[in-house]
């Protein structure tokens, strides 16, 4: 969805007037249709998905950074003190980055709505709206969200095999390596 969002707004702005993407601040009702759009795509959905699937990594991160700098013991003391320890805090931490960001939620979308409404006419912002109000857009935004699983369950799969390729990579590369190649200047 938002490679195909990213391709049509990147067409629609290569054809825009200059005056209509540097142009002054957009009308009333120019920023109504942007928010309308906004409000169409639905993309709180695209943004739930995506943190969702951070989580982890943001949390992994967290305590990696806290273990890591854990000179007196506090960091794996506070994750014993927990119950559930280590893997218990990663779940709730996750939980709370998602929380967190959710409730910024209504400022990405006047956001989003301001930059549609600098990147796109009057015009165009109407046009887009009206094929999210007919069939085929009403079809489009209801299988958006199952695409994009789909389309990220392909991307999970992908990025492990690209990962344990690289790493099976990376290896016998660095074997092969002459003892003082890529050592540090």
């Amino acid at each position: 969805m938002r490679k195909v969002l990213g391709t049509l707004a990147a067409f629609v702005v290569s054809v825009t007037p200059i005056s209509a993407i540097a142009g002054d601040a957009p009308s009333a009702q120019h920023l109504a249709a942007a928010t309308t759009l906004i409000e169409k795509l639905q993309m709180e959905r695209s943004l739930d998905q995506m943190f969702v699937n951070l989580k982890g990594m943001f949390a992994e991160n967290v305590i990696a950074t806290m273990l890591r700098d854990d000179s007196n013991g506090s960091s794996k003391r506070f994750f014993d003190s927990i119950p559930g320890g280590r893997d218990r805090f990663a779940d709730i931490l996750g939980e709370e980055f998602v929380t967190s960001l959710r409730r910024h939620y209504p400022d990405f979308k006047k956001t989003a709505s301001d930059e549609y409404a600098k990147a796109f006419t009057l015009e165009e912002l109407n046009s887009l709206n009206a094929f999210f109000a007919s069939g085929a857009g009403e079809k489009w935004l209801g299988l958006a969200s199952q695409m994009e699983k789909t389309m990220g369950e392909w991307g999970e799969k992908a990025g492990m095999q690209a990962g344990a390729e690289a790493v099976t990579a990376a290896i016998a590369r660095a074997q092969k390596m002459p003892s003082n190649e890529g050592a540090a200047k």
